[in-house]
């Protein structure tokens, strides 16, 4: 019995915290209340699920972990996630958007929103009422000790019974100020009044904010840490009167991001250029409701308790290995790795990249040579090419590939109809301006991520999916990076990432020649660095790289592809084009009186290092001879029809 992916929603609530956990039962009216240690218990709970799926019964889980082994409020004194059974309700009409949301069974939902620092039970209740009420939910599902059902799992009140699904999963926190605030503007809430301007402390939505402070005193602290952005909006002369909203936006949004402790972000909006509540009675409360909405860094780690249980020691470690990666595609790409496919422009990055889309969805070998051990679907979010340019790049690697059933026939009137191919599991977002550093647009890729379960997810390009951070400077990819590695260890996949070499990059590695080189390639654990190596002859050379593995001898690759619209496509890899260019340089030499070297390169477009080889391999098996050469200028080896004279 497969265990549902919805149980890892309940492994990451409940994280690293040490108590009980709750997951029961009912079939028919008959219920099952199960208790299980936690962590400790976790395979036992496991196969639970596994039985409760087999027999056939609705099965639930309290969000909320217990100090003792019976579901009561009494065990729940301390809580890091909110819920609500949203039953009916719009989930477009909810004042904050959930953390985690799923489908319990046709137009139903119920979701979990995790909080950015754990509160007490009472403060937790409150706020569970009032996301209750505010998202119009069912207002009896709020309670510390409810149950939900698993997201995945089947509900079996419905005939015929009604399968779950999970919507998305995010790694989205709240602060209780900014859930308040939100809620605030809902009416039917219990969510309290934000009229005065200063805290009374504990958990009240206010700030306590010194309205005394100029900027420059608000911010001195955090001066080092600024962008030069904020810096110019600080000191701008030139304020046009329909733009302040937006620019007080933005430069709270600055300000929050270097760091900057909300109660200093008040004081310095209000003393900038584009305080547009200056003089109101309102004022402060104004600035004070606009920084509660801008919401905070999107946080890693979700419910992360740090201690002495933390460290694990050495021979605990030894005895319990964990497998190692193996290969996704061998001598390609590792299993579950994120990392980098970047080079000089023109060098065929994106064909590599479709080329390892249809490897991994369809199980066909990598440039028809290298296997691929583990397969699935992939998605692709690129941003530079054309729809047609996509399409065409498909129709040839698949077609060279056989998975179109010789493709396409022509009519008596010269048009070409196409007999498609099985349909592969490959998802495309094209040119739809997606951006790495929007959090609606990581949350978008992430529900996505849960639902379709790739085993490969492509990025192409990297510099075009930045919005206004910049690609070479390490503050602004270190998130984005960070982001990345946290979607690969959640969801077990494989993040490959296209980039662009810089300019005047003049490092032999190919790691070291990356636009923001430093902070990328200690990133990367799987790396294809490309270079040209004769355009004419659209050949370049490919640099693979691996954290796991030994590096191994670049390759060589030949296309040859045929004009947009038609179908021809062939890769040529240096192995494979060994044997085939060794019979090529016998019968060049056979049929001429001798050939040079430097001859033969200029006639076949090989590399000098395969030359030699392949002459040397030729000349000892005694198809061809050689006659001359040595050390010194000027003495170039003829290699001739004949056997060297002896």
């Amino acid at each position: 019995m497969t265990t549902p992916d919805g149980i890892n929603i309940l492994f990451r609530t409940w994280g690293t915290q040490r108590g009980w956990v709750s997951v029961p039962a009912k079939q028919g009216k008959k219920w099952f209340e199960k208790i299980f240690e936690w962590p400790t218990g976790k395979e036992e709970l496991i196969k639970w699920v596994e039985e409760c799926i087999a027999e056939k019964r609705d099965i639930y889980w309290c969000p909320t972990p217990l100090t003792g082994p019976k579901r009561i409020k009494e065990n729940i004194p301390i809580v890091s996630v909110l819920y609500a059974d949203l039953d009916l309700a719009p989930v477009s009409g909810m004042p904050v958007k959930p953390s985690v949301l799923w489908q319990s069974s046709p137009g139903r939902h119920q979701c979990l929103w995790y909080l950015r620092e754990p509160t007490n039970s009472t403060t937790a209740e409150k706020l569970n009422k009032s996301l209750s009420y505010a998202s119009q939910a069912d207002k009896g599902g709020w309670d510390l000790t409810q149950v939900l059902r698993i997201p995945g799992t089947t509900n079996y009140k419905y005939d015929p019974p009604a399968p779950g699904k999970v919507s998305y999963v995010t790694s989205r926190t709240y602060t209780r100020k900014h859930l308040r605030t939100s809620m605030s503007a809902m009416s039917g809430t219990d969510a309290p009044n934000l009229n005065s301007a200063t805290t009374t402390g504990g958990e009240s939505d206010e700030l306590e904010v010194n309205w005394t402070l100029t900027w420059q005193q608000a911010l001195e602290p955090y001066m080092g840490k600024l962008k030069r952005k904020a810096l110019e909006l600080l000191q701008t002369q030139n304020v046009e009167i329909g733009e302040r909203s937006d620019k007080l936006w933005e430069l709270g949004s600055l300000l929050l991001e270097a760091g900057v402790p909300r109660e200093d972000v008040c004081a310095a909006l209000a003393d900038s250029p584009w305080n547009k509540f200056k003089g109101r009675r309102d004022e402060h409360h104004r600035i004070i409701a606009g920084v509660l909405k801008v919401p905070e860094p999107v946080t890693i780690q979700i419910n992360r308790t740090l201690g002495r249980s933390s460290w694990v020691r050495y021979g605990e470690l030894l005895a319990d290995p964990d497998p190692q990666p193996g290969w996704m595609i061998r001598e390609i790409w590792q299993r579950n790795s994120h990392g980098m496919l970047a080079g000089e422009p023109k060098t065929y990055k994106s064909m590599l990249s479709t080329e390892l889309a249809i490897s991994v969805a369809g199980g066909v070998p990598f440039l028809g040579q290298y296997k691929v051990d583990s397969t699935g679907p992939v998605l692709v979010v690129q941003e530079e090419n054309a729809p047609w340019i996509v399409q065409d790049r498909l129709l040839k690697i698949s077609t060279a590939r056989g998975l179109n059933d010789h493709g396409y026939w022509m009519d008596i009137k010269g048009r070409m109809h196409l007999k498609l191919p099985a349909d592969l599991p490959i998802f495309f977002l094209n040119n739809l301006g997606f951006d790495l550093t929007s959090t609606e647009d990581q949350d978008f890729l992430e529900s996505s991520v849960a639902e379709f379960r790739p085993k490969l997810i492509i990025l192409d390009p990297l510099n075009w999916m930045l919005g206004d951070k910049d690609d070479n400077n390490a503050r602004d990819l270190r998130p984005v990076l960070m982001w990345l590695m946290k979607l690969k260890f959640q969801y077990d996949t494989s993040v490959l990432v296209i980039h662009h070499w810089n300019k005047g990059g003049k490092s032999e590695r190919g790691g070291q020649r990356m636009l923001g080189s430093g902070t990328l390639h200690a990133w990367v654990e799987s790396a294809m660095y490309t270079k040209v190596v004769d355009e004419r002859a659209h050949k370049i050379s490919v640099e693979r790289e691996f954290r796991a593995y030994p590096k191994r001898p670049d390759l060589q690759i030949q296309f040859e592809m045929e004009d947009p619209g038609n179908l021809g496509y062939e890769v040529f890899t240096e192995e494979m084009m060994a044997n085939q260019n060794m019979e090529d340089i016998v019968e060049i030499v056979k049929n001429s009186g001798g050939k040079t070297v430097d001859e033969l390169l200029a006639e076949t477009g090989m590399s000098r290092q395969s030359m030699r080889t392949r002459l040397d391999e030729a000349v000892n098996k005694g198809l061809i001879g050689r006659i001359g050469g040595g050390r010194g200028r000027g003495k170039k080896a003829l290699y001739t029809g004949m056997e060297e004279p002896k």
